[in-house]
């Protein structure tokens, strides 16, 4: 760090000028000289490696350049990616917010729809009007099955 100070200072003092005497006198703007400017030498090493870097071949060229459109073409299938997903997550929400209001609809209408259906009504025509009665106990077959089977009766049961 005192080496770098003490070029700047050497520097500093060899662009002023020294004037002897008790008084320092103006000089005269003719008088003063004129500055050239400092020109840095560059260092070997630099140099080299500025003229490396100046210098491509034409297959790192190519090879940068398809590099290039490599992670461009990669890029926009992304964003594109990323769009689709977007519009998909959106139409989904959609669908959904669609199916939830059909279930309401449709629920309401099954409420309104057993609401109305009178079954003590429906009891006392069938009795009354067609003539229908209560099955007996010999007329009621048990059959064996699962919980989760049903039984449909295509023809009459034997006995």
């Amino acid at each position: 760090m005192a080496t770098r100070q003490g070029r700047r200072n050497e520097m500093h003092y060899a662009s002023t000028e020294y004037v002897q005497g008790s008084t320092v006198r103006a000089l005269q703007p003719a008088v003063r000289p004129e500055r050239e400017p400092v020109r840095r030498r560059v260092a070997e090493p630099a140099r080299k490696k500025r003229q490396h870097v100046v210098h491509m071949n034409l297959g790192s060229l190519l090879f940068l350049t398809a590099a290039l459109l490599f992670v461009g073409f990669t890029l926009i299938s992304y964003l594109q990616m990323q769009v689709a997903i977007t519009n998909s997550t959106k139409q989904i929400s959609r669908l959904e917010s669609q199916y939830v209001d059909l279930k309401l609809a449709n629920d309401e209408k099954y409420n309104t729809i057993n609401s109305s259906v009178d079954l003590e009504g429906i009891k006392q025509i069938a009795i009354g009007e067609l003539g229908m009665t209560y099955a007996s106990g010999e007329q009621v077959i048990y059959v064996e099955g699962h919980k989760d089977d049903y039984v449909r009766q295509i023809s009459d049961i034997p006995q």
